[in-house]
Formats: C-alpha cells, sequence, structure tokens
C-alpha cells in the first residue's frame, strides 16, 4: 500500500512539472501572439496615416492649383473661415463622373 501511494505521489509530481512546463511554453506563445499583434497594429497605423497624408498633399495641391499659387501658413485661418463660410452658404458637393455638383441646403 505505502508502494502504491509513493508511486501514486511520483506520477502526480510528474504532472505537475509537465503542466509547468506546458505553462511556461503557453506564456511564450503568448507573448509572441502579442509582440505580432503590436507589430500589426503599428503597420495599420502606418498606412493609415501614410494614406491620410496623401490624401492632404492632394487636396493642398489642387486647392493650390485652381488659386494658381501658393497658400501661405498665415493666410490659412483666413482660408479656412472662407471654406467655412462656403459650405454653409452652397452647402455640400458630390463629384460624379469626375464633374462637380453642389447639394444646397
Amino acid at each position: 500500500m505505502q508502494m502504491n501511494m509513493e508511486k501514486r505521489v511520483e506520477k502526480m509530481q510528474q504532472e505537475v512539472t509537465e503542466l509547468d512546463k506546458k505553462l511556461l511554453q503557453s506564456e511564450q506563445k503568448k507573448k509572441q501572439l502579442e509582440s505580432r499583434y503590436r507589430k500589426k497594429e503599428n503597420e495599420l497605423r502606418s498606412k493609415e496615416r501614410k494614406q491620410r497624408s496623401h490624401r492632404l498633399i492632394s487636396i493642398g495641391a489642387e486647392v493650390e492649383s485652381v488659386l494658381g499659387r501658393q497658400i501661405p501658413k498665415e493666410e490659412l485661418p483666413a482660408f479656412r473661415e472662407y471654406m467655412k463660410r462656403a459650405e454653409r452658404v452652397i452647402g455640400a458637393f458630390r463629384v460624379v463622373d469626375g464633374r462637380c455638383s453642389f447639394l444646397l441646403p
């Protein structure tokens, strides 16, 4: 009986050791997955920033093209107010087949 009990205890100790190893492996795997997740998130944010920057630069280039000149930084607040007033007066606009049409309020 004593021998049987010792074998059970030894077997349980082995199981605990195996579970410890599995737990350690799981924790390492979790860290790897978290690292991959953060990397992918950063890549996504970077691509979104690049898209936004490209869009804003394109808009700025179009505005300067229409005006026929660069807009000095000190003129930006006045230009912003002008655009806000124009949006309130004219309403929204849409582009269909490369043509702009205004939606009056």
